[in-house]
């Protein structure tokens, strides 16, 4: 009887559930607040006893729940009850927005404090000439607002093209507050100089970006090895003959061109040279007339190397040296 009794007990032992004590959630915390950018990952991170643990943590955007609810990112709560998750904010408007986290465990969820998402424009290529069409990508601006570009130069002097673009804002912002639209440099815009495009949205969005009227070079591919032959087109050029010391890596000595010279006409070349041996990394090359300096970026992602099998051996013997990523010419 005792036997059974002990046994009993014992059963009863393991079969009592273990109940888990969760703490309310807490204001998730955020790296940053301030004039954040579509598509910047953030950091998302709660204190311990904010979440249960093991459970799914679920990160929307805005709100937590039905349809229109954004799912960014899961994580699992940690064995202390905190959390740390990424998410990257995604094409929205301007102004404060909210990330919300869930617990699974216990359906309780919490909002951060507001984050300023901000307007950001970008122009593709960032310089050019008179005449030439330029792309203009823009994120976190009001959503469906008209909006109107203009362009001026680093004086302040107004060169107004919103009429080739967009007439009384009738181009829009779509329901995220994104656009893209085409623009066409007026001849108005002719000097060569530092300017700046302008986007306005009708409300407080003001937003401007660099775009330089001037000589220009392209880099075919925009990355190799060391030895590597690319191909460099210009325009907007002087008429000139360039020599190996007019074409520069990195703003260092000259560059080997394939056939020696590359003459420019009508303002415009195209020619070939060899990437210099300047180890792996981010470099770029530099193409001066003696007025335009135009600067194109290039990639190393290969180096040159010597490898020698066997690397020992006596006199007379014979060894074979293998050479990678010299010139290509």
């Amino acid at each position: 009887m005792l036997s059974i009794l002990v046994l009993t007990i014992l059963t009863l032992s393991f079969a009592t559930p273990f109940v888990a004590v969760h703490a309310a959630i807490g204001t998730p915390t955020v790296d940053d607040y301030t004039d954040v950018v579509v598509d910047t990952v953030l950091t998302i991170t709660g204190d311990a006893g904010n979440v249960t643990s093991g459970a799914t943590i679920e990160v929307y955007w805005d709100i937590a729940s039905g349809s229109s609810a954004v799912l960014l990112n899961t994580t699992t709560g940690l064995a202390d009850g905190s959390y740390e998750v990424e998410i990257t904010v995604p094409e929205t408007p301007s102004g404060d927005h909210y990330v919300w986290v869930t617990d699974t465990g216990t359906g309780s969820t919490a909002s951060s404090a507001a984050i300023a998402i901000v307007p950001e424009l970008v122009v593709d290529p960032d310089s050019g000439l008179a005449g030439d069409t330029v792309t203009l990508t823009g994120t976190g601006f009001d959503d469906e607002a008209g909006f109107n570009v203009s362009i001026f130069n680093m004086t302040g002097v107004n060169v107004d093209i919103s009429v080739d673009i967009v007439v009384d804002n009738e181009e829009e912002t779509d329901d995220v507050g994104s656009f893209e639209v085409d623009i066409t440099i007026p001849a108005s815009v002719s000097d060569y100089d530092d300017y700046f495009i302008n986007v306005t949205d009708g409300t407080n969005n003001n937003i401007t970006i660099a775009f330089e009227i001037g000589a220009s070079i392209v880099i075919t591919p925009d990355s190799g090895p060391e030895g590597a032959v690319v191909t460099i087109e210009g325009r907007g050029f002087e008429d000139v003959i360039l020599n190996e010391t007019d074409i520069t890596f990195n703003l260092w000595d000259g560059v080997q061109i394939v056939g020696d010279t590359i003459e420019i006409e009508d303002g415009e070349f195209e020619g070939e040279v060899i990437v210099p041996s300047f180890g792996i990394g981010d470099w770029n090359f530099t193409v001066d007339d003696g007025t335009n300096s135009p600067t194109e970026d290039f990639e190393i992602d290969g180096e040159s190397v010597v490898e020698v099998d066997p690397t020992y051996g006596s006199p007379g013997a014979t060894v074979t040296v293998s050479g990678y990523n010299f010139t290509q010419n």
